[in-house]
């Protein structure tokens, strides 16, 4: 994991100093690549959603893993919806004047890496995905074990959307199990 943890950090670099062009290129690539993988997506998701109901989720735990053609074009308008906001790095948010000829700006920047753990939500990892390469941030993402089959193909589409906008796919990985954690947060 700490070896995991490195090459996210330096391919988040990557990410944050990169075009704002490359990263709306990757976010119209991940939407391409939810349309494109559609079936082998909704067929990952009945697998998650058959080991579900056979270990008895039920009710609303099912509802939120249960991805739906309906919910994959929503987040691709969410996607879509990043890239006309335009980039929000650099942006003042501040400017103090300190002394003369001297003025201190404050600008929106990347946090770094962000290690981002959820429930059974499989579209989180779009959505949360998407919010990280608008703003530049590497991510690591541990979604519920009901949703696993659904979050690595997801985390797939995202990598290889990385790698098609010429931008390091390392930036975004996926982990299981409770021990990954631990050992991340070591």
């Amino acid at each position: 994991m700490k070896a995991l943890a490195a090459k996210t950090r330096r391919a988040s670099r990557t990410l944050a100093a990169s075009a704002p062009t490359s990263r709306d290129r990757s976010l119209t690539r991940l939407s391409e690549l939810l349309q494109e993988r559609e079936a082998d997506i909704l067929e990952a998701n009945m697998r998650d959603l058959e080991a579900a109901e056979e270990s008895g989720l039920e009710g609303p735990l099912l509802a939120r893993l249960r991805l739906s053609r309906d919910k994959l074009a929503g987040l691709r308008a969410g996607l879509q919806q990043l890239v006309d906001q335009g980039d929000p790095l650099g942006s003042p948010l501040r400017k103090t004047q300190l002394d003369d000829g001297l003025v201190l700006t404050q600008v929106t920047s990347p946090l770094g890496v962000l290690l981002v753990i959820f429930e059974s939500r499989p579209d989180a990892v779009i959505q949360i995905g998407g919010l990280a390469l608008r703003t530049g941030n590497g991510l690591i993402l541990k979604g519920g074990r009901e949703a696993r089959h659904s979050n690595a193909i997801l985390v797939a589409c995202i990598r290889d959307a990385l790698a098609d906008a010429g931008l390091p796919a390392d930036a975004v990985s996926g982990v299981e199990g409770r021990e990954a954690v631990h050992q991340l947060l070591e």
